[in-house]
């Protein structure tokens, strides 16, 4: 039996109606924001700030401006914590426990780590013990000189063993540093800790994926995470034979098997979407050879890059329009005149835009200006 054929349009607005980017309408509210990060599974933290942290801009894009004090009141609340995804991320607490997978891989690997530096790290969580949540910079040892890990104070690799490794969370972080504290006073109560099981977590990063994504390849739903290959084919194909998991194909992508929930094939796809301005560690755009594939669209965060090598710009955003990428556009925020400034807008080759999508983007700047303490954008399209 050949699997269903999907064109590319439908394949792009399941995928964009999953990952929360064809809502017209913007729901700002704290429990919109907890369901967003649930929905996504995660939201990736980045220290560059050119314009706007990336957990602020992916949930931007998606919920409209709501205040960044949501963060650390769903901390406080137990409702999302921070921890490894692909990279650092925030998590929604339901998903403890699978968490404990990269703890473990974590633990084994520097466990010569661990032996060798039993006093330094028992006497971090004494004291964090004793005194309650802390900083790195609470403890006052210097650098040690050498390469080390990263080159930092022993505290704070201690910190950082004891975080990946499981005996410390993020309660919260302040200005961007993060405040840890023991685990058990950082989780609820009632959140399952026990170890999952090889079919759970496998059958977890396959359903979840989906649940996000929509329409997924095999390489992408274990991209970066740690998995066990003969478990995933195994569990893979129980899913497929208990039809949990539709195989489709995708009109002009050759030899290559996507996958669906079930649901998701009668799924009611709205017809009115706007434009987007996406941050470059956002959700949709992570995975580069997918992006290509499905969007047509070939993206490359150019700030890694020396000077003259960069195409678009140190910081160019990807510019969603309905369901197609339409270029994108280098900003920064000027923070001491509260100024979003627009350095150049790079539209897609070969692509014509309308007077509509350009005064949409030029609104959608002036909305985004004010989400990052703007209050005027600069610069032209």
């Amino acid at each position: 039996m050949k699997n269903p054929v999907l064109d590319k349009n439908t394949a792009r607005a399941i995928i964009l109606r999953c990952q929360l980017l064809l809502n017209s309408d913007r729901y700002n509210e704290k429990e919109y924001i907890h369901k967003v990060i649930s929905r996504l599974g995660y939201i990736q933290i980045d220290t560059i700030s050119v314009t706007e942290r990336s957990v602020n801009h992916i949930l931007w894009s998606r919920a409209g401006s709501f205040s960044a004090d949501y963060i650390n009141e769903l901390f406080k609340e137990k409702k999302i914590f921070e921890y490894w995804s692909h990279a650092a991320a925030i998590l929604p607490i339901k998903d403890f426990r699978y968490s404990l997978i990269f703890k473990k891989y974590y633990s084994d690997k520097y466990k010569k780590f661990k032996r060798e530096n039993r006093r330094l790290l028992k006497s971090v969580l004494n004291r964090i013990t004793a005194e309650g949540p802390l900083m790195s910079r609470d403890f006052e040892d210097k650098k040690t000189g050498d390469s080390g890990w990263w080159n930092r104070k022993p505290s704070k690799e201690a910190l950082e063993f004891l975080f990946f490794s499981g005996d410390l969370m993020v309660q919260k972080r302040i200005n961007f540093q993060k405040v840890y504290d023991l685990t058990e006073r950082v989780l609820p109560s009632d959140i399952d800790v026990s170890f999952p099981a090889d079919e759970l977590y496998h059958k977890h990063l396959i359903l979840s994926f989906l649940y996000a994504n929509g329409i997924a390849a095999k390489d992408e739903m274990t991209y970066l995470r740690r998995y066990n290959k003969n478990c995933f084919d195994e569990y893979f194909s129980e899913l497929l034979e208990e039809k949990k998991v539709t195989a489709v194909s995708i009109n002009g992508i050759a030899d290559r098997t996507y996958y669906i929930l079930p649901e998701n094939l009668e799924m009611n796809i709205p017809g009115k979407s706007e434009i987007n301005i996406l941050s470059p560690f956002d959700n949709l755009i992570i995975q580069r050879k997918r992006l290509k594939l499905l969007f047509d669209f070939d993206y490359q965060l150019e700030c890694y890059l020396p000077h003259y090598k960069r195409k678009f710009g140190y910081f160019s955003l990807p510019v969603l329009y309905k369901n197609k990428f339409i270029g994108r556009i280098d900003l920064k925020s000027d923070r001491k005149n509260k100024t979003l400034i627009i350095n150049k807008f790079y539209p897609e080759s070969n692509m014509l835009l309308s007077k509509k999508a350009l005064s949409e983007l030029s609104n959608r700047l002036k909305e985004y200006a004010l989400f990052t303490g703007c209050e005027k954008v600069t610069g032209d399209l």
